[in-house]
């Protein structure tokens, strides 16, 4: 296999966003794409990773190809490279080549591990949500941050045109609230159509190192889709449409009195 990318520091960031939580994994490649699915080693999040052949200048796959890689090693190859430079990324045997060509001309070599487990064990979980909340990335990543100054996870909560985080500590209280504003891209909506018109509170807890985690996924897309209901995991994604989709799944914590 083989792809050329022009502008390759969308690839660096998101290489950069999956070892936030994944050191290493399996990319399969097919005349499609590039597709990855894992869980991280505590088995509370789950990461899956989308990208169209349509990001790449060209693109070469023959048969679907498995390349079990150490992404920090690979993070560490991608800090090198410079946005004028043009990568080329192609299998040699039980090796990937990278190429960026620019200024000068580097060559880097990697090994091709062997897979830890099976790549297609992980399939993305097919959930009934109850709320959807989209908003600018950077809205959402500030609200994190602030929610972190006073706990270590934190409710999301929604009820009728609204969204509300709060985290509290032994002492402190954090809670950020957001309002629908579809002109600055909040927008909150009842996927449960059997509570419509019911003033119901939504409630669910999760994990704000996780979080915290996944919100570097912000530098890849303006906005960000959020979906969750009572003792399921939530979903986050980060998405440029046709180009690629970067989501999470991370389970929720339950409180011993719920």
């Amino acid at each position: 296999m083989k792809f050329v990318l022009k502008q390759p520091t969308v690839f660096k960031d998101i290489l950069s966003v999956m070892t936030e939580l994944i050191t290493e994994g399996t990319l399969i490649c097919d005349a499609d794409g590039i597709k990855f699915r894992a869980m991280d080693n505590a088995n509370v999040a789950m990461i899956i990773l989308n990208i169209n052949k349509a990001l790449f200048d060209e693109y070469i796959v023959k048969d679907t190809e498995s390349l079990a890689m150490n992404f920090n090693n690979l993070k560490g190859i991608f800090r090198k490279i410079n946005a004028d430079d043009i990568m080329t990324f192609e299998t040699e045997s039980s090796k990937v080549k990278i190429v960026f060509a620019g200024k000068t001309k580097r060559t880097f070599h990697q090994p091709i591990i062997e897979a830890g487990e099976d790549p297609n064990k992980n399939k993305e979980p097919n959930i009934q949500y109850t709320m959807r909340i989209t908003m600018p990335s950077g809205l959402f990543s500030e609200s994190i941050e602030d929610a972190g100054i006073s706990g270590d996870s934190v409710d999301f909560i929604t009820e009728p045109g609204m969204f509300h985080m709060v985290a509290e500590g032994d002492n402190s209280k954090a809670q950020v609230d957001i309002a629908q504003d579809e002109k600055l891209g909040v927008v909150v909506t009842l996927l449960d159509k059997t509570d419509a018109g019911k003033k119901i509170e939504y409630k669910a807890k999760f994990s704000l190192e996780y979080l915290k985690k996944m919100m570097v996924g912000s530098k890849l897309a303006e906005n960000i889709s959020i979906r969750y209901g009572k003792d399921i995991p939530v979903a986050l994604e980060f998405s440029k449409e046709n180009v690629y989709k970067l989501g999470y799944y991370l389970a929720p914590r339950i409180d011993s009195s719920d």
